[in-house]
């Protein structure tokens, strides 16, 4: 959930450092004419990755200097897919690799143009998720044609010249965090180290490229005292985030601009959006209502985006408070609860890889009960329960009356991390065992022993069901009907009795 809001007091703006160069509206790259003929004058165009490590540069670099053998290896939280289909549009290419990368966690994509090349960057929230897809999707098949898929490694920053640079307030594009996890995002942009004597029109057909802007307010300090600032307010958060994506660092004029958000000034209304077809106005009313006394509340069946007008500011404050950034999809959800254990769940012949997400309740159930004989994550399925009424009934008695328990959301894990001795049992995806238990119409159940406590308990597996979303929805309210269609379990795991 995102809201909207005003600008205030602008922040001072410095004098950019940079080279000249145009603002093109045909090119992604922040790269300067300067810095292109500088490019050319090698022979050759350099690929976009070429500002990066690569990966064998790294290995390289590790053989060649004991000072980086001694650095942890580098993370990435981005991927790199060039070779691609010439006749394959932007737009093509941008929806194929959401679809590809979807599953593996939350992700927004830049197409960019550097001289000759184009390639696609893929930003993950974390280095895990760009690492299983990675691992998952090496190649992309694009209009028949094979795209090839690269990690771009973050450079290795010491912890004191961390220290030194802060926070950056105009981060690079492929480090933008997105406006429901930052608490500063507004719907106003402070554009700033602007030419002095741009002009409204201007910026308007710059930033309108992204959105509706609704004003825009130029500021000119006096001669020699610095260059022009900007404030566009656009007419939602979604808006002005993708414009902030896309113009931060490219050069408007003779200048590189910075861009970032303006003040925040708080008022009755928000703006909430990432709805979906499933959204009604009961539901908004039943969500936003505990808050305060609701006034209004502007919403258009279908409609992306919502507008609440409630009765004080503190009531608007406190909405935004509790439900900015609130988890709609698993994946969100997944980010928001630690994966407290990785393993596998087995099933006649078949493992599972497997990553549990605690949502509710005792995690020390972890350690106490959920390992086999032998120690290891790796629990087999004995039983099956029938999803009928009295068999769920019993289930939720068990949760409420037992000394401890634990909710889990399950996804799929990587079968890099399980160890398989079994010849005899072959590695599947966990989607194959959501589809088994969802065909039988039943949830797994397992017997946990602690032979060490002899502590007890039992673990159910539900398929995505009623009674597995009614669990979810304890801690995440907000989790969509479209959310869930993902392949997912719910487990549940009580202490003491046995199944």
């Amino acid at each position: 959930m995102k809201r909207s809001s005003d600008r205030d007091t602008p922040p001072r703006s410095k004098r950019s450092r940079s080279s000249l160069g145009r603002y093109d509206d045909s090119s992604d790259e922040r790269i300067t004419p300067e810095r292109i003929r500088r490019r050319s004058s090698r022979g050759r165009s350099p690929s976009p990755r070429g500002r990066y490590p690569s990966e064998s540069s790294h290995r390289d670099d590790y053989g060649r200097s004991r000072e980086i053998s001694d650095r942890a290896y580098p993370s990435y939280k981005v991927l790199c897919v060039s070779a691609l289909h010439p006749k394959a549009s932007d737009d093509v290419i941008k929806d194929t690799l959401y679809r590809e990368y979807k599953k593996f966690g939350d992700l927004s994509i830049r197409i960019s143009h550097d001289l000759d090349e184009r390639v696609a960057y893929v930003c993950f929230r974390s280095s895990e998720d760009a690492r299983d897809a990675k691992h998952s999707k090496p190649r992309i098949i694009i209009y028949d044609k094979v795209a090839l898929v690269e990690a771009v490694y973050e450079t290795n920053r010491s912890s004191s010249e961390l220290y030194r640079r802060g926070p950056n307030k105009f981060p690079n594009y492929l480090h933008h965090v997105s406006p429901e996890d930052d608490p500063l995002a507004t719907r106003t942009l402070f554009a700033g180290n602007l030419e002095i004597n741009i002009s409204e029109e201007e910026l308007r057909r710059i930033f309108g490229r992204y959105g509706i802007v609704e004003d825009i307010d130029i500021k000119r300090p006096p001669p020699g005292t610095g260059n022009a600032y900007a404030f566009v307010r656009f007419q939602n958060l979604d808006m002005a985030h993708r414009s902030k994506v896309e113009l931060s660092g490219q050069y408007i004029g003779k200048f590189q601009c910075k861009i970032g958000f303006g003040k925040a000034t708080p008022t009755t209304r928000i703006w909430i959006g990432g709805l979906g077809p499933w959204t009604s106005i009961s539901q908004l009313e039943r969500e936003f209502d505990r808050f305060g006394a609701i006034k209004k509340i502007d919403y258009v069946k279908g409609d992306t985006c919502a507008y609440i007008l409630y009765d004080s500011i503190d009531a608007a404050q406190a909405a935004v408070k509790e439900m900015r950034g609130a988890a709609r999809t698993l994946p969100e959800l997944a980010r928001k609860c630690v994966a407290v254990w990785q393993g596998a769940l087995i099933l006649k012949n078949s493992l599972f890889p497997a990553k549990f997400h605690l949502t509710d309740g005792d995690t020390e159930i972890v350690e106490s009960l959920m390992k086999d004989e032998e120690g290891k994550h790796h629990l087999r399925i004995t039983q099956r329960l029938r999803l009928d009424q009295p068999k769920l009934e019993d289930v939720s008695k068990r949760i409420s009356s037992s000394s401890s328990h634990a909710i889990f959301l399950g996804l799929s894990g990587s079968s890099a991390s399980v160890s398989n001795d079994d010849a005899s049992v072959q590695t599947r995806p966990l989607r194959n065992l959501v589809s088994y238990l969802k065909q039988k119409e039943a949830a797994g159940v397992i017997s946990l022993l602690n032979k060490e406590t002899e502590g007890t308990g039992v673990l159910y597996a539900f398929p995505p069901c009623a009674f597995s979303t009614e669990l979810l929805k304890r801690t995440a309210p907000n989790l969509s009907e479209e959310g869930l269609k993902e392949d997912h379990l719910v487990i549940v795991v009580v202490r003491g009795g046995s199944a």
